[in-house]
């Protein structure tokens, strides 16, 4: 009897397993086939002019078009063939255009000017003495949106945003009690402005894991969350746009995404691959498939930079002072150098962006650098101008950095 009940017992397992099984990769091959879809669906939406339109048959628009190629990159697609339509049919007057299609732009590799201007530099020069940018002649003075999409597009371009902390200041003044933050100053919470702001404030280097506005804004997310999955906005029920540009706060603030989530999602999608914005409900089908594919996708935006990977990107150049920690410049006493076939970099920079702390041992001659993770030492470092020097590869293989080497420019990136 009792060697029946062993033998129920390890079918029961056995099956329970197999169960378990199916079922996992049966939730992330649903995730993959709506992805699919919606892909396949927003290509079926494109025109002969390298644009895309709002249902198939209808004339090109370069707003839906620039959203359209945020999704498709945030899907792994080859989106540099849609920059000529965008370069030539792109419109730019609120500061959010600008935005936007600089965010676009830099998802398909371009890096030169838009019809002669830097759409960079453009956004730099809306930037008032408070750090809030903004073009207070349209009207905009007090949009958050304004000032948080343009934070987002100068972090899509990779260059240093000018009075951060400032411009960070000012974001944070705009939260509000609930831990929220609308589109609009003195607005009611939303999740949708919570989720892009939130992400913002990561952009601005926020810490994550101390930050109390960043926890509060978490908080606020999570307590927008329904029983089916979806989030819910200041002025409406959950749905696809609030419930995505959520995620994708969240995701930028390193939480886990709720599978939940993504299964609400999943099942808004119509046969045609096309999303509903809430149930049985619809928007533009465009714009709710992109949205959709990038929350899926878990890619918050500018979704050219992944926030999930690199926790923080550090740009230096050989025989260059001046480095960037995120999207700050730094200056170095000492430069990166070329010694003996290796890349050695200036200890003292690399342990700041690492936020590491770094202790001398003069009788042993060895130097040891200690982060929240590990301590690690390292015995007889090259000292160059009276300043340590340690070897690239060092970095890499004890702190996990991944390191990269662009020859033509001399230029060093470490993603750790």
């Amino acid at each position: 009897m009792n060697n029946i009940n062993k033998k129920i017992t390890r079918v029961f397992l056995l099956v329970f397993i197999f169960s378990v099984s199916i079922l996992g990769f049966s939730q992330t091959n649903n995730t993959s086939t709506s992805i699919q879809k919606g892909v396949s669906y927003l290509k079926s939406l494109e025109n002969a002019d390298g644009g895309f339109s709002e249902k198939i048959g209808e004339k090109s628009n370069s707003r839906i078009t620039e959203w359209i190629v945020l999704a498709l990159h945030s899907s792994g697609e080859d989106t540099s063939k849609y920059q000529n339509y965008i370069l030539k049919n792109g419109k730019v007057e609120e500061t959010t255009d600008y935005a936007r299609t600089l965010m676009a732009l830099k998802a398909t590799g371009y890096k030169g000017k838009f019809k002669g201007i830097s759409l960079e530099d453009k956004l730099v020069s809306f930037q008032k003495e408070n750090g809030q940018f903004s073009q207070f002649d349209r009207g905009e003075n007090e949009m958050i949106n304004a000032h948080v999409w343009s934070i987002l597009a100068l972090y899509s371009a990779e260059v240093d945003i000018p009075k951060k902390d400032k411009a960070k200041d000012w974001l944070l003044a705009q939260q509000n009690n609930d831990g929220g933050f609308s589109w609009q100053v003195g607005g009611l919470s939303d999740s949708d402005s919570t989720g892009v702001a939130l992400t913002a404030l990561i952009a601005l280097e926020e810490n994550k894991e101390n930050s109390l506005p960043v926890r509060k804004a978490i908080n606020y997310l999570k307590n927008n969350i329904q029983s089916n999955g979806g989030f819910v906005s200041g002025f409406a029920p959950e749905n696809i746009a609030s419930t995505s540009w959520a995620l994708q706060g969240l995701v930028a603030a390193g939480e886990k995404v709720n599978s939940s989530s993504l299964d609400y999602i999943i099942d808004l999608q119509k046969k045609d691959g096309s999303f509903f914005w809430m149930d049985g409900r619809e928007a533009s089908q465009a714009l709710m498939t992109s949205y959709a594919l990038m929350a899926l996708n878990e890619k918050p935006f500018p979704v050219n930079i992944d926030f999930k990977k690199n926790n923080k990107t550090i740009i230096l150049y050989i025989n260059n002072k001046t480095g960037l920690i995120g999207s700050q410049s730094k200056d170095m006493e000492v430069p990166p150098m070329l010694a003996n076939g290796r890349t050695m970099l200036p200890l003292r920079f690399i342990a700041e962006a690492l936020d590491a702390q770094v202790a001398w041992e003069s009788t042993s001659n060895s130097v040891t650098i200690k982060t929240k993770e590990k301590s690690i030492s390292l015995s007889s470092p090259e000292i160059f101008e009276g300043r340590t020097m340690v070897p690239v590869r060092y970095i890499s293989e004890n702190f996990g950095a991944k390191v990269s080497w662009d020859s033509k420019d001399k230029k060093i990136t470490i993603e750790y």
